[in-house]
């Protein structure tokens, strides 16, 4: 790696003097003062790096300035020199972009991936063009810093070539930054063959459950989430539930209508026990999630949850509305149930009635 000189410590041995003496630099001109100031930002106190971080951006430096600062994120011996650099160039902003942009073709791998995460940090849109080009960099984990960059800026115009990076991409750091950047945008529509095909992989299924409940809006991504509710692993089941009530909220009418239909057949397959393991897991938004799909089933098979969830006064209310869906087909059962109930659920089954 060609690396640029590191610029020489502070020949100053108390910390405080140190900082004292960059602070001094505010307001001093850049050519007068450049090598004091980036030997602060490699200095090994974090007061010093920090106060010489509050001078620069201050000094409000210009494109040559900032071609030199981007040129300190070689020094890899030196992690509070490369940190406060960062931190720089995030404070920065917009004025970094066009060098940041610059440097996307650098020979030095490691630094295009400091300056992909610079980028993100930054979230100036302007970006997103290098950015999708940078998906198909030839070292992954900068093409996976690209992909996550793109997620945290959020353009909804990156999602069709991040999917075809997850066509094109064979390594599974890839995925998981790829997925999780789709999540992070949130653009429904009909699921891409890709997602599907990675949703049945092992490892990367919990990710793409979590892609599905952001991006699914058909009944595609609603059969794979069925299949995961009936995963052994509890962490899956989770995930699938969450990420399946708002693919249902969000389908069309009929398409909902067969999604329910088969949600009523898997309960007699062991999903109400599954579905009652997860409400009472201590997740609230499993929990949430749990009475959302109950509440579109409106099965009195789901009575004996829903009284017991009451309990919880976070979910009451959504306890409530899930069986108020069920209709007078609750009452019987709710009746029958209140000579064994204790306080608390004949409490719960007045209520109801």
């Amino acid at each position: 790696m060609v690396m640029t000189e590191r610029p020489t410590a502070l020949a100053i041995a108390d910390e405080e003097v140190r900082r004292r003496t960059v602070q001094e630099q505010l307001g001093v001109p850049l050519e007068r003062c450049r090598e004091l100031l980036r030997a602060a930002l490699g200095d090994e106190s974090w007061r010093v790096r920090k106060e010489a971080v509050e001078v620069l951006v201050a000094a409000r430096p210009g494109r040559e300035e900032i071609d030199g600062l981007i040129e300190l994120l070689r020094h890899e011996d030196n992690a509070g020199l490369r940190n406060a650099t960062s931190e720089l160039l995030v404070r920065l902003g917009k004025r970094a972009v066009p060098a940041l942009l610059d440097h996307l073709q650098d020979h030095d791998q490691d630094l295009r991936k400091l300056v992909v995460d610079t980028l993100a940090a930054i979230g100036e849109r302007s970006a997103v063009p290098a950015l999708l080009i940078t998906l198909a960099d030839p070292d992954v984990n900068v093409a996976a810093a690209a992909a996550e960059a793109l997620g945290a800026i959020g353009d909804r115009s990156a999602v069709p070539a991040l999917v075809q990076a997850l066509d094109r991409q064979q390594h599974d750091f890839f995925h998981f930054n790829a997925l999780a950047a789709l999540g992070r945008i949130a653009v429904p529509g009909p699921l891409p063959p890709v997602v599907a095909r990675l949703a049945r992989q092992d490892m990367l299924r919990l990710a793409a459950y979590e892609c599905l409940g952001k991006i699914g809006a058909d009944t595609a991504a609603a059969d794979l989430l069925l299949e995961g509710l009936q995963s052994q692993l509890p962490s899956l089941r989770s995930v699938a539930i969450r990420s399946l009530a708002t693919v249902l909220h969000n389908l069309e009418p009929l398409f909902r209508q067969s999604v329910i239909d088969h949600l009523r057949a898997l309960f007699d397959q062991g999903l109400l026990e599954a579905l009652t393991q997860a409400a009472v897991s201590g997740d609230a938004e499993v929990a949430e999630a749990v009475l959302a799909l109950l509440e579109a089933l409106a099965d009195p098979r789901s009575l004996p949850l829903l009284l017991q969830v009451m309990v919880d006064e976070r979910l009451a209310s959504r306890a409530m509305d899930a069986l108020q869906s069920i209709g007078t087909a609750a009452i019987a059962p709710s009746v029958a149930r209140y000579a064994l109930a204790d306080e608390t659920e004949r409490a719960a089954i007045c209520t109801l009635l």
